[in-house]
C-alpha cells in the first residue's frame, strides 16, 4: 500500500490528479444472496436450470459489496429483460 501511495504522490501534482488517478481504479461490485441449507452435495449437483432458493424474501434488502466489503444494501428489481439493484442504504 505505501508504494502505491509514493507513487501517487510522484505523479500527481494536485489533489485532482490524485482523485482522477484513484478514480480510475477497477472495483468489482457484487450482490450477496443467501440461500437455504447447502452442501457440497448441492454444489456437485448443481446444472443448467437449478433454481437456488433464497432466504430472504424478495422484498428485503441483499447486501452490496465493494471488493468483497459491504457498502450498503438494496432490493432487486426488474429493469427491462435484466436485474437491477436499487440502492436503499450506503455505508
Amino acid at each position: 500500500m505505501a508504494t502505491h501511495l509514493a507513487l501517487l504522490s510522484d505523479t500527481a501534482t494536485t489533489t485532482e490528479d490524485t482523485w482522477a488517478l484513484v478514480g480510475a481504479l477497477p472495483v468489482s461490485i457484487s450482490v450477496a444472496i443467501q440461500v437455504r441449507r447447502f452442501t457440497v452435495r448441492d454444489l456437485l449437483l448443481l446444472e443448467p436450470g437449478t433454481v437456488l432458493e433464497s432466504i430472504a424474501s424478495a422484498a428485503e434488502a441483499a447486501p452490496l459489496l465493494a471488493n468483497g466489503k459491504r457498502i450498503g444494501r438494496g432490493t432487486f428489481e426488474a429493469v427491462g429483460e435484466f436485474i437491477g439493484l436499487r440502492i436503499s442504504e450506503l455505508g
